[in-house]
């Protein structure tokens, strides 16, 4: 029980970082009229999280 609380903590955790970033990302390309990669560039986003970004923008 312990550990499926842990994983779906966890899996929150992400969901918010990843929320983070896009709204972050979304954030630049409005006030620098950056490109979703450009924005995504300057951040460093791995490419990992680029994907699940993203689905978000």
């Amino acid at each position: 029980m312990c550990l499926a609380i842990e994983q779906m903590k966890e899996e929150a955790a992400v969901k918010e970082r990843i929320k983070t970033l896009a709204d972050s990302v979304n954030n630049l390309m409005e006030s620098t009229g950056w490109t979703k990669k450009q924005a995504m560039d300057n951040m460093k986003i791995s490419e990992n999280d680029r994907e699940l970004v993203s689905k978000l923008l």
